[in-house]
């Protein structure tokens, strides 16, 4: 790919990102809201400023890639059955404001060179409180899921998701997405999917 500026030149041979997972405590939001109604609201008023983040960072790495708003809020049931499964599980004070995913969008770039340009954009210039690249499996994640950028923002104190792959990695995150929805629950889940997650 041919570089097109000193910007994109600058990016691509001097870019440094975190190892590891990264916190800034400073940049965690003071959530505004108590339910799950009253955070869908504010889900909606912030969505166009968190499109407007990740449309600059898109641009950064030369519009190699896309934003998606797919699933962009989680539906209330989601919200409220997140926090059931959190409380049972023993964090008996969880609740809507703990949530970071209420409103989520994706950067899906066309190699992993334009990802970490976007990424480093966004790790340089917006408000993040989590960055993390995700180059290992979690344990407990039984479909291997990983290579992906996992950055949680502060858009006017709401705390937002925002993940950053590649275009291979996000096709094999749609095949794999109804099998993750049944193994996040304990379901048992289709081996063969599992294996493609875990070498992609």
């Amino acid at each position: 790919m041919a570089l097109t500026s000193f910007r994109e030149w600058r990016l691509k041979c001097e870019a440094r990102l975190p190892e590891g997972k990264q916190i800034k405590i400073e940049n965690k939001p003071v959530v505004p809201y108590e339910t799950a109604d009253q955070a869908l609201e504010a889900a909606r008023q912030r969505a166009p400023q968190l499109a407007a983040i990740l449309n600059n960072a898109l641009r950064q790495a030369g519009n190699n890639g896309y934003v998606t708003e797919t699933n962009m809020f989680k539906e209330k049931k989601e919200i409220l059955g997140k926090i059931k499964r959190k409380r049972e599980e023993g964090r008996k004070n969880y609740s809507v404001q703990d949530l970071t995913d209420i409103l989520r969008m994706s950067l899906i770039m066309n190699s992993k060179e334009d990802a970490d340009i976007a990424a480093e954009d966004l790790f340089r210039k917006a408000k993040w409180f989590a960055f993390e690249y995700k180059d290992k499996p979690n344990p407990k994640d039984r479909l291997g899921y990983h290579g992906s950028y996992h950055i949680d923002l502060n858009i006017d104190n709401m705390p937002c998701e925002v993940q950053i792959m590649h275009k291979g990695l996000s096709s094999v995150k749609k095949l794999a997405h109804d099998q993750y929805k049944v193994a996040r629950v304990g379901g048992q889940i289709d081996p063969s999917q599992a294996a493609i997650a875990a070498t992609t």
